[in-house]
């Protein structure tokens, strides 16, 4: 009976600490800044984390249709915020964008993306930025795209590795 316990007790004891080792990914709060469903801009497929005032002026610079944004997100709003900016170029137009979740799983960041087409096939870009606290992207050093599109039953993965120098502040 206390051989039993004893390795009823060791058991509970492993099952613990390999629950505690174990890091899972946590769902990050974030709300939506803005959704474009069809720009027109030179820019290509974009993802990107923008964590300074700085960043966000140098992403900014030249897209006019932005300019109501710079009351928002100004110097102050970088001191605890940051933004995902997400931009794609789809083969048919753009009914719905919707950043659906971002998951944070050690230094990389997880992002849903849900995108639904239109009727028209043309060739559209769509921006979705969404915001998230600074905190939160610290230390990130790559991050995963899943953009689904239920019409065309295919869901895309994207893996990117970031170097860039908004993740070294």
């Amino acid at each position: 009976m206390k051989k039993k316990l004893i390795t009823l007790t060791l058991l509970a004891g492993m099952l613990f600490s390999l629950n505690a080792c174990k890091k899972e990914k946590s769902e990050l709060e974030f709300t939506t800044g803005i959704v474009l469903k069809s720009i027109s801009d030179d820019i290509d497929n974009t993802a990107m984390v923008t964590a300074t005032y700085t960043d966000w002026l140098t992403f900014r610079e030249g897209r006019d249709y932005l300019t109501d944004l710079d009351e928002k997100y100004n110097e102050d709003y970088f001191n605890d915020k940051a933004l995902f900016i997400y931009v794609t170029i789809e083969p048919q137009s753009i009914s719905e964008l919707e950043i659906t979740n971002i998951y944070r799983d050690g230094d990389c960041l997880e992002v849903n993306i849900d995108i639904k087409h239109g009727d028209a096939y043309v060739v559209t870009k769509g921006m979705v930025i969404a915001e998230l606290a600074k905190k939160d992207v610290k230390g990130i050093k790559c991050y995963t795209l899943h953009k689904t599109n239920p019409l065309a039953w295919i869901i895309y993965d994207q893996k990117r590795c970031i170097t860039s120098a908004p993740f070294l502040y």
